[in-house]
């Protein structure tokens, strides 16, 4: 069960793949809505193929425009993502975490990312083209 939360503005905060996951996140759940989806959809969401809306009782999907990204916009996306990395990663206390390795295996391959070795332009979003690429990744909203 995969889980996508949201602020009482009703705003997607976070997602999570699995119970592990959503009980791992710095959050007070209580003061979210917290929506449980099925995997399909939770991976449309990671991978920002849809955009999640939710009216208090249900969640609907509109699919995100096609993607085009240059060199120079990758370079901006990953250099965002990063900095929610990091920001994770630079608290002592989420050491403990169960995807602390796995977050920050991630985080030392965007470190080490030759933007120039990858073909442009990118027609997907970033988290579709690691799937497609056999690349661990993490959506920024999974970071705790």
């Amino acid at each position: 069960m995969a889980y996508l939360i949201f602020d009482n503005l009703n705003g997607l905060v976070k997602i999570a793949a699995n119970d592990s996951d959503k009980d791992n996140l710095n959050l007070d759940l209580s003061l979210y809505s917290v929506v449980s989806v099925s995997d399909s959809d939770f991976t449309k969401v990671k991978n920002n193929v849809v955009e999640p809306t939710y009216d208090g009782t249900s969640v609907s999907y509109s699919e995100d425009e096609i993607y085009s990204i240059d060199q120079q916009n990758l370079e901006s996306i990953i250099d965002d993502y990063k900095k929610v990395i990091k920001a994770f990663l630079d608290v002592p206390s989420n050491e403990g975490k169960s995807n602390y390795s796995a977050i920050k295996s991630y985080y030392d391959y965007l470190n080490e990312l030759d933007f120039s070795s990858l073909s442009y332009p990118i027609e997907s979003s970033w988290e579709s083209y690691c799937q497609d690429n056999s690349i661990s990744y993490f959506n920024p909203l999974q970071i705790p």
